[in-house]
């Protein structure tokens, strides 16, 4: 057999080996790839302004809404002298959110711009009856969270307020200096009584609330009696008459103005500009108990009109203050928010209603008025009612946790996940032995 030539060798060899695979994968465009890069870059970008964001809202909820923690912080870290000033001015402006449970630096602010703009003169002897408290709770050894929340101080404030915008001109002479020595007097009295009831209600686990307030300007009017002086009017309150529900009416802006202005008898304030500040001041704090505060309003002025009260008493928002206030205080601050205590509070927004109706006509005739009074006997009886057989849909927060209302409902939350989270590990670790059982 003949050998095969070279050229057919060659010839076979390129039959038999295999032809090389083409690359099929498409180019990408210049298109293409630019429409990848912003693609990627807008993703990126989302990404990022996503995480500044999630930073933003944390800032935001540390330095300016609910409790304010940063400032607080931020004051601590200064040097010892300039600490313990800027401690008192924090305590100072944190007294003025206390009135309404709120407990924020800047609505502080805007509570005390609230004020100035009413009435400078008041305003600053209710910041001296603050000063006189805060000096009278360092002596007395009070807490010094206490303190600088404005818990132990904000009756001082409401009392020197009250005995300045409640005494007639002196002479013409609205800025009367003989007006330091009751203020200062009945704010050291009215904090004396503050650490009392604190010592006495704390066992029952109840707060003094504004009935040191309460007690001290019913003492310092009923002592007035008669006795009519330049300084203080013998008739600061006209006597209760009740319209007659069957023909009274109400004008629409009479009721909107009742429930708008029911904040004005916390702080005094009678004008549009100094009750805007004021709301706006619980919802930069708190914007689920300025909503419930809102509510305690709605509810006390329609319980008014059912009571058929005089338009012109309705519409200064009188009867619905109290009703605010519990609203706020049974509604988020003291128990967790929930449809339940949401219901619960309107309930108890009604029945503040009805006690301030009530001490109206029995306080009204010796022209006396019922001032807070509702508002502590109302949270006494919820509180202690709940308090006697515990509900499982009504969860108290404790003293030592109570911060503002959209905390305490983000605690209750995380405190239910860490549970439900651990009950079925637990019952997984049931193992059997014999005839006992060991819990892993």
């Amino acid at each position: 057999m003949e050998p095969l030539s070279k050229e057919v060798k060659n010839e076979f060899h390129l039959q038999t080996t295999p032809m090389p695979r083409l690359n099929t994968t498409p180019i990408p465009s210049t298109s293409n790839v630019a429409l990848q890069r912003r693609t990627s870059a807008g993703r990126r970008s989302s990404m990022i302004s996503w995480a500044n964001m999630t930073a933003l809202r944390r800032s935001v909820r540390h330095y300016v809404t609910g409790d304010s923690p940063g400032i607080s912080e931020w004051v601590d870290r200064q040097s010892n002298d300039l600490s313990v000033v800027l401690r008192f001015f924090e305590s100072v402006l944190r007294t003025f959110g206390a009135l309404i449970f709120v407990n924020n630096v800047w609505s502080g602010v805007l509570f005390l711009l609230a004020c100035m703009i009413h009435n400078q003169f008041s305003t600053l002897l209710g910041l001296l009856g603050i000063g006189i408290a805060y000096a009278v709770g360092i002596l007395m050894n009070v807490p010094p969270d206490r303190l600088r929340n404005g818990v132990a101080t904000f009756n001082g404030f409401m009392v020197a307020s009250f005995v300045a915008a409640n005494a007639e001109p002196f002479h013409g002479v609205v800025w009367n200096p003989w007006l330091l020595f009751p203020a200062l007097f009945f704010s050291i009295i009215s904090t004396l009584i503050k650490i009392a009831l604190h010592s006495v209600l704390q066992h029952v686990k109840l707060p003094a609330l504004n009935l040191p307030f309460s007690i001290t300007t019913l003492c310092f009017l009923a002592s007035q009696g008669s006795t009519v002086t330049p300084l203080f009017p013998a008739d600061l309150f006209s006597h209760p008459q009740l319209a007659n529900s069957s023909t009274q009416t109400y004008a629409g802006s009479e009721i909107a103005r009742a429930v708008f202005f029911s904040i004005s008898n916390i702080y005094g304030c009678d004008n549009v500009t100094s009750v805007c500040l004021a709301w706006i001041a619980v919802f930069i704090a708190s914007p689920l108990l300025f909503t419930m505060c809102l509510l305690g309003s709605c509810t006390g002025t329609g319980i008014a009109v059912v009571l058929g009260v005089a338009a012109r008493e309705l519409a200064t928002g009188m009867w619905s203050f109290n009703s605010l206030l519990v609203c706020g205080s049974v509604g988020g601050f003291f128990y967790v928010w929930n449809p339940f205590s949401c219901a619960l509070a309107i309930f108890a927004a009604a029945f503040a209603c009805v006690i301030a109706g009530t001490l109206y006509h029995v306080l009204g005739p010796v022209s006396l008025p019922y001032q807070a009074l509702p508002l502590f006997l109302t949270d006494a009886i919820f509180l202690l009612a709940l308090a006697a057989y515990k509900s499982r849909w009504f969860v108290r927060v404790e003293f030592s946790e109570i911060r503002y209302p959209e905390h305490h409902r983000r605690a209750h939350l995380e405190r239910l996940k860490v549970k439900n989270a651990a009950a079925p590990a637990s019952s997984n670790g049931n193992v059997s032995n014999g005839n006992h059982i060991h819990v892993a």
